[in-house]
């Protein structure tokens, strides 16, 4: 490694070490394998669904199917074929039952390994010790940036029923920093602490986002991983605890379907960043197509990433 490990560093290896299991590999082929038992046109569509589903990690499976059914309802044509396939088809509804059940487990024991340290359990999704193992680093590492030490002490309680607080939870959006957030915090931070409280709350609010959905885009095969050898551009600037980044690299990693991108060099991992905006360049001429990707970097340690003074 080219740097000590970190939150996101830890999700990453515990959603390799989740595919070696046999329920990792439940979810993961029994997704996969859906598409033996609809036509090539239906689970096209279902799966470009699944994948445009943002941040709702292992409930997108179930999501993926309701929205199919609304649009269906409304005389989308395209949908209405496809979503009886997807009704009449008893695997498709097995499966979502096994990762809703997944999902709510991971969520669950999120908010566990939040209050207190987790334990090894029985049936649920740390059962395998190579997993809990990935586990507790996940939880020693969340726990390393002090984001509760900074909530509860540099915050607390009573501030966060402040009404310009309340205002943040109302009406930001469910994508990290994303300008709607941004623009939200620059409105209401009326004071130099101000601000700095609620970029807390971006943080604070987005790592669960960012540890869910990372393991799922890791688990299911659709992260993109760039050697930077084989970027033709890459600009990083840095903000505070903020980096953001400009890349550009041939082909079509533009039209990435996740959200996630991890950099390498030399096969080293050494950033991993969520995509802001993508696209694709010049798609018509073939070899010379070009695709410019805006990500915000994670820091690379975020050991007491809050312990401020």
């Amino acid at each position: 490694m080219v740097f000590k490990i970190n939150t996101l560093i830890a999700a990453y290896q515990f959603s390799k070490d989740l595919k070696a299991t046999s329920q990792g590999k439940d979810i993961h082929e029994g997704f996969y394998k859906l598409k033996d038992f609809l036509s090539k046109t239906a689970w096209s569509i279902y799966r470009e669904v699944v994948y445009s589903c943002q941040f709702d990690h292992y409930f997108s499976f179930e999501i993926a199917y309701k929205k199919i059914e609304l649009s269906q309802a409304e005389n989308n044509a395209s949908f209405k074929n496809a979503f009886i396939e997807l009704r009449d088809c008893s695997e498709l509804h097995s499966f979502i039952k096994l990762s809703y059940k997944f999902a709510r487990n991971l969520e669950d024991s999120y908010m566990e390994f939040t209050i207190k340290l987790p334990m090894k359990s029985n049936g649920g999704i740390i059962d395998y010790f190579p997993l809990y193992r990935s586990w507790l680093d996940l939880f020693y590492n969340f726990h390393n940036t002090k984001f509760y030490y900074y909530l509860h002490s540099k915050i607390g309680r009573e501030r966060l029923k402040d009404k310009s607080f309340e205002e943040y939870f109302k009406e930001r959006d469910h994508y990290p920093y994303s300008s709607l957030n941004r623009r939200l915090i620059r409105r209401l931070g009326k004071t130099e602490r101000e601000l700095q409280d609620l970029w807390f709350l971006e943080y604070f609010e987005s790592i669960k986002k960012y540890v869910f959905q990372l393991i799922f885009e890791t688990h299911m095969d659709i992260i993109l991983e760039i050697n930077k050898e084989d970027v033709i551009h890459f600009r990083e600037n840095e903000a505070g605890k903020i980096r953001a980044c400009k890349i550009k690299v041939n082909g079509l990693s533009g039209l990435s379907r996740g959200g996630f991108i991890i950099l390498y060099i030399g096969g080293e991992l050494q950033d991993i960043g969520l995509m802001q905006s993508k696209r694709v360049y010049n798609l018509s001429k073939g070899e010379e197509v070009i695709s410019t990707i805006n990500v915000l970097l994670y820091p690379r340690i975020d050991h007491e990433l809050f312990f401020l003074n």
